[in-house]
């Protein structure tokens, strides 16, 4: 399957590393413009790299008004918490709010 992304903008988080950046790499040899966020930086070439906590929506709204429209979105970013879900108390939460970006790229 040939897809093309030329001349659309593509937001990926957790772009510095693993999938993320994986994504981010196809995704701009397939001509997207690309930013990736990352609470780490975002060293890939041809990407925009923007260091941002995905978890903190006061920093996710800075961050997105710095940009062009958001045509795709890959959320990769994610938290990380260990035990059972009933031992497990602010690590749920770190991990859900990672999904913060997905709500307010597209509003």
């Amino acid at each position: 399957m040939d897809i093309r992304f030329a001349g659309r903008h593509a937001l990926v988080t957790g772009a510095a590393n693993g999938v993320g950046r994986a994504t981010a790499e196809l995704l701009r040899d397939s001509g997207a413009a690309v930013t990736g966020f990352d609470v780490s930086p975002v060293d890939v070439a041809g990407v925009r790299g923007i260091t941002v906590d995905v978890g903190d929506p006061a920093a996710i709204d800075g961050a997105l008004r710095e940009m062009d429209p958001i045509v795709f979105l890959l959320s990769d970013a994610a938290g990380y918490c260990s035990g059972t879900i009933f031992d497990v108390d602010g690590g749920w939460t770190a991990v859900t709010t990672t999904e913060q970006v997905d709500r307010r790229a597209f509003h």
